[in-house]
Order: C-alpha cells, then sequence, then structure tokens
C-alpha cells in the first residue's frame, strides 16, 4: 500500500486505493484489498502518510518528498510504468461510471461533480500520462470528466483534453466514445467562440453517429447542432434539431436528455418572440428537470422563464424567478450559468429603477464571464450595462460601452445582439445632435432583426418607441429622415457594424434636405 500512494497525486480515498491494489495488471498487488484500509492506518500511524478528514471519510495522502520516495521504490520493483497505467485506466474507468451514472439525476449528478473535484489531481495526473502513453484512455477521461471541467470553469483544459485526445487516439476507436467527443467538441468551442470548429466538430459527430447507428451519440450530435444553430441565429433549423435530439433521447429514456432538448428549444422560441411556445418547452423541461432531482437543470430553466417573464414586461414574476435561480445556483456552486441569470436580473431591476442593484448585477455577471472566457455572456451583460448608462444620462460612457459591445458581436458573429447595440448606439447619437447617423442605425437594426427573425422585444419596445418619436421630433422633415433610415435598411448587417464602428463621434450633423 505505501508503495501503491505514490501513484495518486493529492492524496486518495481508501475505496480508490484499495480498487487499484486489486488490479493484477499494475504488477504491484502484494496487499489483498481486505487488508489495504488498515495497512493505510498503520502508514498514518507512524507519519509515513497524511490523513485528512473529508465528508465522504478520511483521505490519505504524502507528502512530496515520501511520495518520490516511494515512486523510487516502483521504479526499483520494475513496476512503476505499470503502476502509473493502472491510475490511469482506474481514474478514467472512475469518470465514466459516474457520468453514466448522473444521466439519472438526484443525487448522482451531485456525486459526479463532487467526486471529480475531490480527485482534480488524479484527473490531470491520469491524463497527462495517458495523453502521451496511451491515447484511447486519454480520450475515454476527456469525454468522461468533460461536463466536471465544463462546469468547474475550466472551459480551456475542456477543450484541450477533448481536441488532443481526438487527435492522437485512433479513428477507429470505439465509435461510441468518439463520436460524443465530437459532440462535445463541438459544444465547448462554440462556449469559447471558435464557431468555425464548433461547426467541423459537429459535423462529425453527426456523421460518425449515424454512420454507427448509435443513437445516444446521434442524440446528443443533435442535441449540440441545435445548440450552435441557435447561436447562430439560425432559429426554425434549432428547433427542428433539438426536436429530433428530443425524440431519440426519451425513445431511450434518457429523460434528462430529452429535458434538455426541449429547454433548446424553448430558447430558440424565446429569441423569436414566440413566448407562448417558448414558456410550453420550458415547463416541460422543467417538470422532468424537478422530478429527476436535477438542480443545476432546474435553475437554468428558471433563469430562462425568468428571461420570458422580463421580455413579457412582467417585472415582478421575472425578479422571483431569477432571484430562485440565483440561489440554487450559489448553493451548488454552479458559476457557469450565474452569470446569466445576473445579468437578465440586473435588466430587471434597470426598468424597476434599482439603478444601483442593477450595476451590481451586471458587473458580477462580467467578472464571472471573463473568468470563464465566455464573450456571450460578457457581451450581454455589457450591452446591458451601456443600457444602464444611456438611461441614467452618462450618454458618453454608454456610447463607449455600446461600441465595446458591438466589436465582440462581430467577433462573436452575434449579430441579434449587434442589433440592440445598434439601437443603443442610434439613442447615443441621437442625443449628441446627430439625428442623420441615428436614423441611419435605427434602418439598419430593423432590417437586420427581419432578417434574423429576431424581433425587439416588449420588454425594449417603449424605450424605442420614445427614441424614434424624439428622433422626428428633432428632425421634422419627414422625407430626408425617411431616406436615411432607407440607407440603413439597404445595408447588410456587417456593413451596418462597419459603419458603427468605423466613425468616430463627429460634432452634430446638420440634418440634410
Amino acid at each position: 500500500a505505501f508503495a501503491a500512494m505514490g501513484v495518486f497525486s493529492g492524496g486518495a480515498m481508501p475505496d480508490d486505493v484499495e480498487a487499484f491494489c486489486s488490479d493484477p495488471t499494475t504488477g504491484i498487488y502484494t496487499t489483498p484489498p481486505r487488508d489495504v484500509q488498515a495497512c493505510l492506518v498503520a502508514l498514518a500511524d507512524k507519519n509515513l502518510l497524511t490523513v485528512h478528514e473529508t465528508a465522504a471519510g478520511d483521505r490519505y495522502g504524502m507528502f512530496a518528498l515520501m511520495r518520490e520516495f516511494a515512486r523510487d521504490k516502483l521504479r526499483d520493483m520494475g513496476a512503476l510504468d505499470g503502476a502509473v497505467a493502472g491510475h490511469a485506466r482506474h481514474f478514467a474507468g472512475l469518470a465514466a461510471r459516474l457520468r453514466a451514472a448522473a444521466d439519472t439525476g438526484g443525487s448522482q449528478l451531485a456525486e459526479y461533480k463532487t467526486t471529480l473535484a475531490r480527485e482534480h489531481d488524479n484527473l490531470y495526473a491520469a491524463f497527462d500520462w495517458a495523453i502521451v502513453n496511451d491515447p484511447p484512455t486519454a480520450l475515454r477521461l476527456a469525454n468522461a470528466a468533460g461536463s466536471y471541467l465544463y462546469l468547474s470553469g475550466a472551459w480551456t483544459d475542456n477543450r484541450r483534453w477533448l481536441i488532443t485526445a481526438l487527435e492522437r487516439s485512433p479513428a477507429d476507436q470505439d465509435q461510441h466514445t468518439r463520436a460524443h467527443a465530437l459532440a462535445k467538441a463541438s459544444f465547448i468551442s462554440e462556449r469559447l467562440n471558435d464557431l468555425e470548429s464548433a461547426a467541423r466538430y459537429g459535423a462529425q459527430a453527426l456523421d460518425l453517429a449515424r454512420a454507427s447507428g448509435n443513437r445516444r451519440a446521434l442524440a446528443d450530435a443533435l442535441r449540440y447542432a441545435a445548440n450552435l444553430a441557435s447561436r447562430q441565429q439560425r432559429y426554425p433549423q434549432a428547433v427542428d434539431l433539438a426536436a429530433q435530439a428530443a425524440e431519440h433521447s426519451a425513445a431511450l429514456g434518457l429523460a434528462l436528455d430529452a429535458a434538455l432538448a426541449r429547454v433548446i428549444m424553448g430558447e430558440a422560441c424565446l429569441a423569436q418572440n414566440k413566448f407562448e411556445e417558448a414558456e410550453r418547452h420550458f415547463a416541460a423541461g422543467y417538470a422532468v428537470r424537478v422530478e429527476r432531482g436535477d438542480r443545476r437543470g432546474q435553475a437554468q430553466t428558471l433563469s430562462l422563464q425568468g428571461a420570458s417573464a422580463y421580455r413579457q414586461q412582467d417585472y415582478a414574476r421575472a425578479r422571483t424567478l431569477l432571484q430562485h435561480a440565483l440561489a440554487i445556483l450559489r448553493d451548488i456552486g454552479d458559476i457557469v450559468n450565474q452569470a446569466a441569470a445576473l445579468e437578465v436580473l440586473g435588466t430587471v431591476q434597470r426598468n424597476l429603477g434599482q439603478y444601483d442593484e442593477a450595476e451590481a448585477c451586471f458587473l458580477e455577471s462580467m467578472a464571472i464571464a471573463r473568468r470563464l472566457g465566455d464573450n456571450d455572456a460578457y457581451c450581454a451583460a455589457l450591452d446591458s450595462k451601456a443600457a444602464l448608462s444611456y438611461v441614467t444620462g452618462n450618454v458618453e460612457r454608454a456610447g463607449r460601452e455600446f461600441t465595446e459591445c458591438l466589436r465582440l458581436c462581430q467577433q462573436n458573429g452575434d449579430y441579434r445582439r449587434a442589433c440592440f447595440c445598434l439601437e443603443g448606439l442610434a439613442m447615443v447619437a441621437l442625443a449628441a445632435g446627430q439625428p442623420e447617423r441615428a436614423a441611419t442605425l435605427f434602418g439598419a437594426s430593423e432590417a437586420a432583426r427581419a432578417s434574423l427573425r429576431a424581433p425587439l422585444p416588449p420588454s425594449e419596445s417603449d424605450v424605442y418607441a420614445r427614441a424614434v418619436a424624439a428622433l422626428a421630433a428633432r428632425w421634422p422633415d419627414a422625407g430626408a429622415r425617411e431616406r436615411a433610415w432607407r440607407t440603413g435598411a439597404g445595408l447588410s448587417i456587417g456593413e451596418a457594424i462597419a459603419l458603427a464602428l468605423g466613425v468616430n463621434p463627429p460634432a452634430p450633423d446638420r440634418p440634410s434636405a
């Protein structure tokens, strides 16, 4: 048991040491499994091991020098290579078993994240060895631990593990595992704003899942493809892909996966202001998540329901839903979904005139998004903060924030969000005495929304209507105003963004006749 402890990184639980010592392929099977616990206690009593109390029981570890001594002992036995290989296989298997159990929901979801968080150092040590020496095991580990890395905010590592393991593993390896890994690589690439790679990996995942006849892999690939389609503002296609994913998942008895697909359908409907359809999908997904004890999923759905209520100007309901969602997310330590919930809660508070509270929400959301590398969430919070600057009279700051946000939208390909920025910059231009520029930007945004099938939400309609009325009052020449509006409407979204970004705020323009 002493020598075996040399391969663990960051310590180990007795069950893991026992399972490791029970594996004859490691080359160090010298202690009957039933005696491992007694050996660990005896070694700790002799100060050869450290012991720490955890919620799951005593955890044993080694100081660095003692660990090197144990590894030297394994090396002298000629067992180090086999032991390190066994360590990698053990933790790949542990992660895979926990991930499979987590699909059923309830406490298994929490156990998956808690256990892998406890074994963080062992997971990294196992992957670092396997990616060089045993790429198929590395791929299995990357696939199984991917959700943990994503939920803990290690997005760059999540992507690195998946892509390097896919590149180094034989293409004819277990097609089920490879298809899942490709689908997950597509998802994390999308979250990190590499949409080109996301589309490529997604297409490969779909092709492989269909060719192998693996319905589970196909359901996952379709769900991630739906998520990407929604991100790229292809909302009808997103609904269709998610509906297919939901059908496959339901047929396989994967209720939580089917619920997630329904929620994705709801998001796509919400972006199109199809509130009744969105609410129906959200309610269906929420019911399953409650039944299965999926607290993270519940909070995610509550947050989206809050966004729907906000867009329909039901601010009291929106605030209640969002505060409930945030309470759950903070309780379970989920920072990934906190950024989105905070941004929407901030917009609710802004529209209720609670400006200090709104700004605090936006700043916290931006800080989380920056930490994760989540440009989409950062951009959403920055856009909402820019609107707050505008309504509180800080027009110059609003202009800077809308401009920065629009630049990010251009990089991200987020043209729906870009419409909000164009409208914000139009209002800034109007306040700066530039009605012609304002009319052009309003026209460009209106045309872009029609093309994207992303109408202005009712929650923003009042501010928009007041701005357009102010434009008419300040520039009473209806013919000239209409010509400027049509000029903007004739621009592509890319041309409109270039116009908005390429012109520094000049002196007040003189309306053309």
